[in-house]
């Protein structure tokens, strides 16, 4: 949607700097036409950037969605993976020995099913 709107931008602001030329050639503050211009310009340059990060965005691999309806089995949050607490197992034990230890800490309950798949997921992705 961002994208789309990026590209309503970019046509407003593409009219806006053709009817305000237009409209303040031959006035008596030529500044006022300047200004008038170069707002659309401006709106031109910020719709095409809103395309360009909202297009990218949509067709990244790790994207950043505004409302996350996606679980962490299809597709990892970025912002979990940038924000998430240190690992609760030490990093020089055995993979096999930290899955060991994840999962006794996940049955006595100190750890909930979201932070014992996080985690899981961390272990195996150092394999």
């Amino acid at each position: 949607m961002g994208g789309i709107a990026g590209i309503g931008v970019v046509i407003f602001g593409v009219f806006w700097t053709i009817i305000a030329f237009r409209l303040t050639r031959g006035s008596p503050f030529p500044m006022l036409g300047i200004v008038f211009s170069l707002l659309g310009v401006l709106l031109v340059v910020f719709g095409v950037m809103m395309v360009i990060y909202h297009f990218r965005n949509a067709a990244a691999k790790n994207r950043f969605p505004v409302i996350d309806i996606n679980t962490s089995k299809i597709e990892p949050d970025p912002l979990n993976q940038l924000m998430s607490p240190k690992p609760i197992i030490e990093p020089s034990l055995s993979a096999e020995e930290k899955l060991g230890k994840l999962t006794e800490l996940h049955k006595k309950g100190l750890i909930s099913d979201a932070e014992h798949v996080a985690q899981r997921q961390r272990i195996l992705d150092q394999i």
